[in-house]
């Protein structure tokens, strides 16, 4: 899988976690009702539930508990035993703790929403300006980002919301590195690679470490790392990273665009007249960036460089 500018690319299944077994459900349970011609207001109406219910359960927002896919199974008339068990063994699958149940109480809604996706999807293709990319970070270099990030409100963060946070960075890499992990492809403007993190709070090996750790990642099958370079000059997305989003690949069309900005976070499901110009914006990127086989070296000249001390323009003429 190497290009996004596609309608589809392949990927491969992801494994059996609990936010997968939701997409699953979710998706089986959309295509019965295209199957019907029935809309999503004449099933909740004839089952008694509002429209909201249904309407969140089939854009991924909650999981169908057990007694709602059976209530749904027994309205689109489906009595094959082997499918009624294999979608209530997900629901009941569903129902079990998700990296956002278990992080929920420090995460924005707009995130918590996010995470749930981001541990069900097949593929990632993110792209940042200003920093490295969640899923790559180190510990210290996500504290430092939690740290001096200022809300919009402009409140304080407990330090315990401010680890919380960071065990939910780290849980996340687990579930791009694991067995079952996505297709992770990270496109990194070579500014968030010069800007040395640590050096605000006196520690001047974080930076180091954090871009030891890339290379270390980029080992991973998985794990696609790209940079671009200053020396493309200006490019369009250079206005703000995005993350999408993409699911098993059974033809359903399904994907999230995840836009964050000082003002906060914009989840975008399935419209693709909105993602349409994110997903050619990274095509772009991948004209323009470093080779993927190329992050080892890349990473080992910017720690040479960082190595010998504080740098900046003046030092890189």
């Amino acid at each position: 899988m190497n290009d996004i500018s596609g309608r589809k690319v392949h990927v491969m299944p992801r494994g059996d976690r609990p936010a997968v077994s939701r997409w699953r459900v979710r998706s089986a349970l959309r295509k019965l009702r295209a199957t019907t011609g029935e809309t999503q207001q004449q099933v909740a109406k004839a089952l008694s539930w509002s429209s909201a219910k249904l309407m969140r359960i089939e854009n991924g927002q909650t999981g169908a508990v057990y007694t709602d896919v059976r209530a749904l199974l027994d309205h689109y008339g489906v009595t094959d035993e082997a499918t009624v068990k294999a979608l209530s063994d997900l629901a009941r699958h569903g129902g079990t703790r998700t990296l956002t149940h278990e992080y929920r109480d420090v995460l924005s809604k707009e995130f918590a929403e996010f995470l749930e996706q981001e541990e069900a999807a097949a593929a990632i293709w993110q792209y940042e300006t200003k920093y490295i990319p969640g899923p790559l970070q180190t510990p210290d270099y996500a504290r430092a980002i939690l740290r001096h990030t200022v809300p919009p409100n402009g409140a304080e963060v407990p330090e315990r919301t401010i680890e919380r946070r960071v065990q939910a960075r780290m849980s996340r890499q687990e579930m791009l590195i694991g067995p079952d992990g996505p297709q992770g492809h990270f496109m990194i403007d070579e500014s968030a690679m010069w800007r040395q993190a640590g050096a605000e709070s006196g520690v001047p090996t974080l930076m180091i470490d954090q871009i030891a750790h890339l290379k270390t990642l980029a080992g991973h099958d998985n794990v696609h790392i790209q940079i671009v370079p200053f020396a493309v000059g200006i490019y369009p997305a250079l206005r703000g990273p995005f993350v999408i989003l993409e699911f098993e690949d059974d033809g359903d069309g399904d994907e999230l665009l995840y836009l964050e900005n000082p003002n906060g976070e914009i989840l975008i499901r399935e419209d693709p007249d909105q993602i349409k110009p994110y997903r050619e914006q990274f095509t772009r990127l991948q004209e323009l960036r470093t080779p993927a086989d190329e992050i080892g070296a890349y990473a080992d000249r910017i720690v040479r460089r960082l190595r010998k001390g504080p740098t900046g323009i003046a030092d890189l003429s």
